[in-house]
């Protein structure tokens, strides 16, 4: 079995001290970063825009993945794509054309991927598959950290896995992951999870919580 990825949320981190924070989470092992933006519309919180991801992107050289939580996402492709981002994520609940999405996130020289919510049928994603690179399947209501995992995602999450074909997209499952559900959350097909509170709540530091979720 492949070794699990782990991503880093920094929805939760201390932005005040954010080069510190990204060096940490590097040493740690982690694998990427994923900046959270929210709109105020597509989930109720409003949170990290491009100058984050910037400050983020200046001082690692770890994969950043924007991950749009908002009601338009190709309005933000270029921003952030401009501001250091690797990945663009868009939500499929909310992407009229994910083919002109993934394109246009390809022609800028990114990485396209697509994020399904708990409600949402894997059916309504699984035509485009091989459009994205990444695809996010949410393991809690989008908008917030420190929520429980939902375990009926698992079900999202193994549908995705038996529909792609080869290895990409890659399937990461983002929200409640902690060192308990890790071990379920793989086995049920993901590639990679996001550590999001879990990380930067852990009694023995980042170090010690990325370890946990790569089952190390």
């Amino acid at each position: 079995m492949a070794a699990l990825q782990v991503a880093v949320s920094i929805l939760n981190a201390d932005l005040s001290a954010i080069a510190d924070t990204v060096q940490q989470i590097a040493a740690a092992g982690a694998d990427s970063i994923q900046i959270d933006v929210m709109d105020g519309h597509f989930v109720s919180n409003l949170a990290l825009g491009p100058q984050v991801c910037r400050a983020v992107a200046d001082h690692t050289t770890l994969p950043v993945e924007a991950h749009l939580m908002v009601e338009r996402p190709a309005q933000f492709i270029q921003a952030f794509a401009a501001a250091g981002a690797t990945t663009v994520i868009g939500h499929i609940e909310v992407l009229d054309d994910p083919a002109a999405f993934a394109a246009a996130v390809r022609r800028l020289g990114k990485r396209p991927g697509f994020a399904i919510n708990p409600e949402t049928l894997a059916s309504r994603l699984i035509p485009h598959l091989g459009l994205a690179d990444l695809v996010v399947v949410m393991g809690i209501h989008p908008g917030a950290g420190g929520q429980t995992f939902m375990p009926e995602t698992l079900t999202t999450l193994r549908q995705l896995r038996a529909a792609r074909q080869g290895q990409l997209p890659a399937l990461q499952l983002d929200g409640g992951v902690n060192q308990d559900t890790v071990i379920p959350i793989r086995d049920a097909g993901a590639d990679a999870v996001i550590g999001g509170s879990f990380v930067f709540r852990h009694s023995r530091g980042i170090a010690a919580a990325v370890a946990a979720l790569k089952l190390t």
